[in-house]
């Protein structure tokens, strides 16, 4: 299963209910910043492409520079892309084959913001969409990174139109509402998921 949405959007907050229902979720971004780990081949490449200067103090990675970096440099953007890409793929099958053999018939659910941008949704048996209106999600923004109103902007534009998530949704979670109305209707959805999974199986 794929679970995407706008930054901001309350997509942590879904996949923790995903998981205590007993899911695997994997999210792309933890993924991705994992393999970026000092001595990996990754931290090795962008290091090479970014210079010293996207390194925080003890060596790691400093993700807020690598994405001010990255943020209006398509082409860097793309060179990133070309060093993470292949490893969080090949991570990603790595981890659902061992969950398969030990959860058959468990449900792996894929986090990241840009599924579909990526042209990935297809992928994915079932894709559930958080979503927000803007000023609740550019508030959000703005009090978890600590980013000024134009900055918090500038992140949801470069997002790309919200609408087009929401079109090639299966399930969307609107999160607007308090925690526990956004923790009710992820609830509802995984048990569609789990009911949308058991129909798949019987009729294999």
């Amino acid at each position: 299963m794929g679970l995407t949405g706008g930054i901001a959007t309350g997509k942590s907050v879904v996949a923790e209910v995903f998981r205590g229902k007993g899911a695997l979720v994997l999210d792309m971004d933890a993924l991705g910043h994992s393999l970026m780990a000092p001595g990996s081949e990754a931290h090795r490449e962008i290091r090479e492409v970014f210079g010293d200067q996207i390194l925080a103090r003890g060596g790691e990675i400093d993700r807020k520079k690598l994405g001010e970096a990255i943020f209006e440099d398509p082409a860097m953007r793309l060179r990133l892309n070309g060093i993470l890409h292949p490893r969080i793929l090949a991570e990603e099958r790595r981890l659902i084959a061992e969950f398969a053999r030990k959860s058959p018939g468990g449900i792996v659910v894929t986090q990241a913001a840009l599924l579909v941008e990526a042209g990935v949704q297809d992928a994915y048996d079932r894709l559930v969409v958080t979503h927000c209106g803007r000023e609740d999600q550019l508030l959000r923004l703005q009090m978890r990174d600590g980013l000024s109103e134009q900055e918090a902007l500038s992140r949801l534009e470069a997002q790309g139109e919200p609408r087009r998530k929401l079109e090639e949704a299966d399930y969307d979670i609107d999160t607007g509402g308090n925690l526990e109305e956004t923790r009710d209707r992820a609830r509802e959805v995984y048990a569609c998921l789990r009911r949308d999974q058991q129909s798949r199986t019987a009729s294999d």
